[in-house]
C-alpha cells in the first residue's frame, strides 16, 4: 500500500543535482561510496550530496565535508530519495520506496569478486514473502561497479539481472592501493604499534554462528611463528565483518580494529593478510604481500552455509585447515611464488582494476547531470 501511494506523488520533481547515497548496512562514512562522494564534492561543489544512513552518528566526517547525512527511515529520507536524480547504493535499498521513471540508480557493491555465493545462489527462499521482499530490495541497477569480468557474469546469475551496464571500472576504495607508494602507517599510528609488523586477520560473516571462527586460532603461535620466520615484533589485528556484532576475542597481542573506519588504510598496514572467503583477499592481492586462508570449516561453510562461487574454489592463496596447517605455511611457504599465481588468478578473472575507478564513476555522474539538466 505504501509503495502503490506513492504513485500520487509522481508530480514531485526528480531534482537532477541531487545525489542520494545509501547504505543499509554500514556504519561511518566510509567504503566505495565515500570515495565516489568526496571525489564529487571535490569536483563539483554545486552538487546536493545526501547520505543516508542508519548510524548518523557515526559520519562526523562527511558533514564536514559538506554532505547532508539523514537517519534511514524517516520523512527527510524518503523524501530526498524520491526526489533524487540519481541514487546510489553498496548493496540493497529500502524495499518500501519505488524506483521512479527518471531516476538513474547506480550500485557501487562493496566486493570486486564474489569468492562466496550471493543472491539466488547463496540464499534459499522458503518463504515466499521473503523472496519478494529480496526482489524489491534488489532492483536492477541502470550501472553497477564490477571489479572483475567474473563479478559482473555472476552477479547476473545471482540477481537475475539483465539489461545492467556493468562499469569495467574496478573498485573506488582501490584506487589507494594503486599508488605507486601507498601512504603507509596511518593505522599503526593510531593503535600505538608504529615498530611491529601487522598480521590481519579478517573473516567473513557466516550465517549459523555469528561468524566467529578465532577460536580455532593460536595468536601468540602465529605471531611466535611469524618472529622465529622473518624477525621483529608481531601483532594481530582482527577485523570482523560489518554484520558481526560480537568481536571479543581471547588471547595475547590482538587489537580488534573492526571499529576502525577505512579498511584499506588497514590493508595498506597489513603485512600479512589471513581470511577465509572474503574478498578483501582480492583487493589485498593488488600489493602482491602474503595471504593465507584460513578454512577449518570450508566443508560446513559449503554445505550449511553460502558455500563457494567457481572463483572462490580457484583461490590462488595457501589454504590452511586446522592451526597446524596454518603454522606450516607460515614457517615454510614461499610467498614469492604466489606473485605468479596471483597475476593469473587476476587475469583469468578479468580484474578490472587500475587505480582510475573513481575518475571513471564520477565522470560518469557528472555526465548524466549535465544531460538532465535541471
Amino acid at each position: 500500500m505504501f509503495r502503490y501511494s506513492q504513485r500520487l506523488l509522481e508530480w514531485l520533481p526528480c531534482k537532477s543535482s541531487r545525489i542520494c547515497f545509501v547504505t543499509l548496512t554500514r556504519k561511518g562514512y566510509v567504503d566505495n561510496m565515500r570515495c565516489v562522494a568526496q571525489a564529487l564534492r571535490e569536483r563539483r561543489r554545486d552538487l546536493e550530496i545526501v547520505w543516508i544512513t542508519k548510524y548518523p552518528e557515526t559520519c562526523g566526517s562527511a558533514l564536514d565535508s559538506g554532505i547532508k547525512v539523514v537517519l534511514y527511515h524517516t520523512v527527510k529520507h524518503f523524501y530526498l530519495q524520491f526526489t533524487s536524480g540519481i541514487i546510489v547504493s553498496d548493496d540493497s535499498l529500502y524495499h518500501g520506496l519505488i524506483r521512479r521513471k527518471g531516476q538513474v540508480y547506480l550500485n557501487v557493491w562493496h566486493g570486486g569478486i564474489n569468492y562466496k555465493r550471493l543472491g539466488r545462489e547463496g540464499i534459499s527462499f522458503e518463504d515466499p514473502l521473503m523472496k519478494k521482499i529480496f526482489e524489491l530490495k534488489n532492483p536492477e541497477p541502470d550501472y553497477m561497479v564490477a571489479g572483475s569480468r567474473f563479478f559482473a557474469e555472476n552477479m547476473k546469475s545471482a540477481f537475475g539481472f539483465d539489461k545492467t551496464v556493468f562499469l569495467e571500472s574496478g573498485l573506488p576504495r582501490n584506487d589507494v592501493l594503486f599508488h605507486d607508494t601507498p601512504p603507509r602507517g596511518k593505522v599503526k599510528r593510531f593503535y600505538g604499534i608504529e615498530t611491529k609488523n601487522v598480521i590481519l586477520y579478517a573473516p567473513t560473516f557466516r550465517e549459523q554462528n555469528d561468524s566467529r571462527v578465532i577460536d580455532g586460532i593460536d595468536f601468540e603461535r602465529l605471531t611466535k611463528a611469524a618472529r622465529q620466520r622473518y624477525g621483529g615484533e608481531w601483532t594481530v589485528l582482527y577485523r570482523a565483518h560489518y554484520f558481526v556484532q560480537d568481536t571479543a576475542l581471547y588471547g595475547k597481542n590482538v587489537i580488534d580494529v573492526s571499529g576502525y573506519e577505512d579498511m584499506q588504510e588497514i590493508l595498506i598496514d597489513t603485512d600479512l593478510l589471513i581470511s577465509d572467503y572474503s574478498s578483501c583477499m582480492w583487493d589485498y592481492s593488488f600489493l602482491r604481500r602474503p595471504i593465507i586462508v584460513f578454512a577449518p570449516d570450508e566443508r560446513d561453510y559449503c554445505e550449511r552455509e553460502r558455500g563457494l562461487t567457481a572463483a572462490g574454489k580457484k583461490m590462488p592463496y595457501p589454504k590452511a585447515a586446522c592451526m597446524k596447517e596454518l603454522i606450516e605455511i607460515m614457517e615454510n611457504h614461499d610467498f614469492t611464488q604466489d606473485v605468479g599465481k596471483i597475476r593469473e588468478h587476476h587475469r583469468e578473472m578479468g580484474a578490472f582494476d587500475t587505480g582510475n575507478a573513481t575518475k571513471c564513476i564520477t565522470d560518469l555522474i557528472i555526465s548524466i547531470v549535465n544531460e538532465k539538466g535541471e
